[in-house]
């Protein structure tokens, strides 16, 4: 096992464990922890993985989801078994989709994330285990009720690229008893896509794919576009309409654009639970969200969830 950063007590965000056989890899994560705050261990096996996690204790696991020695959802229960109170984070060349809902469902897994990595996405991540740092599980027994929440905000492309999103109700569910901790960073993470996709797929009409096209500079096309677009009225003054609202143990949130949405015109006027989209979004979405549905031609996305009473 190598190491990277101080010793625990040194460091200010946390310790993660990393889990990867590929050098390059190795590195490329090792100097971004190192770079945000993070004390970092490196592992290159999945015996030497749990052999760290049986010596200390860390906050997050980011592991490649195919190790040498073990590999796929038997590592991750394994991983879960033995640090239920650790957050996973999966990476993987693996653009299975099945896989990747899968490894959500394993229970432990906070966020999958496909290789090449994206390393905002990773740091909001990692933001999510900082914001849970220090939060100590309710029992069961304990629940209490929580008053009915109603939000509906609207915001302009531009606004919202400037402002990070977080699902307040989340952490309120999770410290009232009524779900866990990983339930509530995931549906927070949930929320966070839904919005990302209305902004950046919906009113900024950027494709996904873009994110593998380079230009001689080294510069992806989705990220260039992204910044050409939001400044153009066009694009960056289209709004997003947030609606959340919770009342009698019963989330539902709404986020509509006002791109050209993806869906066929006959599916406008009515919901269609038969509609099935594909992505890393949809994947997060459908893993914590009892619900997930699309309207208005794929313009609006709703997210329902029916707690515990």
């Amino acid at each position: 096992m190598t190491s990277s950063g101080g010793s625990r007590n040194e460091v200010a965000k946390g310790r993660v464990l990393l889990a990867d056989n590929d050098t390059s890899e190795q590195q490329a994560l090792g100097s971004f922890f190192s770079k945000v705050g993070w004390g970092c261990d490196v592992v290159d096996s999945a015996a030497s993985l749990f052999d760290a996690l049986a010596s200390q204790q860390y906050d997050v696991v980011v592991t490649n989801l195919h190790m040498p020695d073990l590999s796929g959802l038997e590592l991750l229960s394994k991983i879960r078994d033995s640090e239920d109170g650790t957050a996973v984070i999966v990476v993987s060349g693996d653009k299975n989709f099945e896989a990747a809902a899968s490894a959500f469902d394993e229970g432990g897994v906070l966020d999958f994330i496909e290789k090449p990595i994206d390393f905002s996405i990773l740091q909001s991540a990692l933001d999510r285990v900082v914001q849970s740092l220090g939060q100590s599980p309710h029992s069961s027994s304990f629940v209490c009720e929580i008053a009915p929440v109603s939000i509906d905000e609207t915001v302009t492309s531009r606004e919202l690229a400037q402002r990070s999103v977080k699902l307040d109700i989340a952490e309120t569910l999770f410290k009232s008893g009524k779900i866990d901790l990983h339930t509530s960073l995931k549906m927070d993470l949930a929320f966070q896509e839904a919005v990302a996709n209305c902004l950046e797929h919906g009113n900024l009409e950027l494709e996904s794919v873009w994110r593998e096209e380079f230009d001689e500079e080294g510069r992806d096309t989705f990220s260039k576009l992204k910044k050409e677009r939001l400044q153009d009225p066009h694009y960056a003054d289209r709004t997003v309409r947030i609606q959340i609202h919770y009342k009698d143990n019963f989330l539902e949130i709404r986020v509509h654009d006002q791109g050209n949405g993806f869906l066929p015109e006959a599916k406008e006027d009515g919901e269609d639970d038969e509609i099935r989209v594909h992505g890393r979004g949809m994947t997060i979405m459908n893993s914590v969200m009892d619900d997930v549905s699309y309207r208005d031609c794929g313009r609006e996305v709703i997210l329902r969830k029916k707690m515990n009473s």
